[in-house]
């Protein structure tokens, strides 16, 4: 709708979550509250996240020109292509590391928020929020997480991690 993901930038925020490992619980941000979470992640000792530095970031430019690049982030997608030249979904690793699911895909999140339907978008974030950190922590207490691919091109992969 904004022309591509060339334009990621001109997309808006619907439901922002965050897990804090300071207060031990999740924050939910709306719209409107958008420049609390930005000043949450700016204020944090590090943001950890998946596609955040590629995604999450570039849809917050639109409401704040700080550099949100220069917090320390470990993103785990960009983790994954650096080292082993591979981009999978968050899905795909958490399925295959904690052998959970998400709760639905983009496209049905952009439906969620047509129908305004705010509990099954806020839900279907916070899950995606709670994977993120349960493979972080997988990956931070083994050493390793896991990937698949759909193309059939290798089954369950072992991701080495150094996340300390």
């Amino acid at each position: 709708e904004v022309g591509g993901w060339k334009n990621i930038h001109l997309m808006r925020m619907s439901i922002g979550v965050v897990y804090s490992y300071n207060d031990n619980r999740f924050y939910i941000f709306k719209e409107f509250e958008v420049k609390d979470l930005i000043d949450m992640l700016l204020g944090a000792k590090r943001v950890i996240g998946f596609n955040v530095i590629n995604f999450d970031y570039k849809v917050l430019s639109y409401y704040d020109r700080r550099n949100l690049k220069r917090i320390p982030t470990l993103d785990i997608l960009d983790y994954i292509k650096r080292n082993y030249g591979i981009r999978v979904s968050l899905g795909k690793v958490a399925q295959a590391t904690l052998n959970m699911s998400k709760l639905g895909d983009g496209l049905q999140a952009i439906e969620w928020y047509r129908q305004k339907n705010w509990d099954k978008l806020i839900e279907y974030c916070k899950r995606d929020v709670e994977l993120t950190k349960n493979i972080y922590e997988f990956g931070l207490q083994n050493g390793y997480i896991y990937t698949s691919s759909t193309a059939g091109l290798f089954g369950r992969k072992k991701i080495i991690v150094n996340w300390k």
